[in-house]
């Protein structure tokens, strides 16, 4: 009983030393799609499908609570509006960027040190990005098929990198 006792006030002692060091870690979260589903014609810059807007809802049910304090997006309607529903309900403005700049990694990590954001991409882009977050080649191309993939890259200070993929 004696032993138990100090335990517990161990415990109560040492939990804000604990919480304190989580807060240095600095954790950084990336969440990376690819756009929702686009309607199938010659147009460069199509819209989102049925199919699509019912993913993007999804997207919005899926992070509405997970504390997103940005989101970005490709300069296409498809991507746009993957991301819009979201961020019209947590009241953020969608921010534009260009996939083909490579300051892009910099600009999120320096920007948003400690924070959760969304990143709307590509079948080619979004791997690619995740690539380059991560500092390795190992994801490909999504299928042109393939719109329902989530990568989560959580990046600490401390040098850190670790990816979970999902999919909705």
């Amino acid at each position: 009983m004696q032993l138990k006792k100090h335990f517990i006030i161990l415990i109560i002692i040492t939990l804000p030393f604990i919480s304190l060091a989580q807060s240095d870690i600095g954790l950084t979260t990336i969440v990376l799609v690819r756009h929702a589903e686009k309607v199938k014609n010659d147009s460069p810059d199509p819209e989102l499908s049925s199919a699509g807007i019912e993913r993007a809802l999804r997207l919005k049910q899926l992070f509405i609570n997970a504390d997103i304090s940005a989101i970005y997006s490709t300069n296409y309607k498809r991507t746009k509006n993957t991301v819009l529903l979201l961020a019209e309900a947590l009241d953020l403005k969608v921010e534009m960027y260009d996939p083909r700049d490579n300051k892009i990694t910099k600009q999120l990590l320096n920007n948003h040190e400690g924070e959760t954001i969304l990143v709307s991409g590509h079948s080619n882009t979004t791997p690619q990005l995740v690539n380059t977050l991560i500092n390795q080649e190992k994801y490909k191309s999504l299928d042109e098929n393939e719109y329902g993939k989530i990568f989560i890259v959580t990046i600490s200070n401390q040098e850190e990198t670790k990816v979970v993929e999902l999919s909705y």
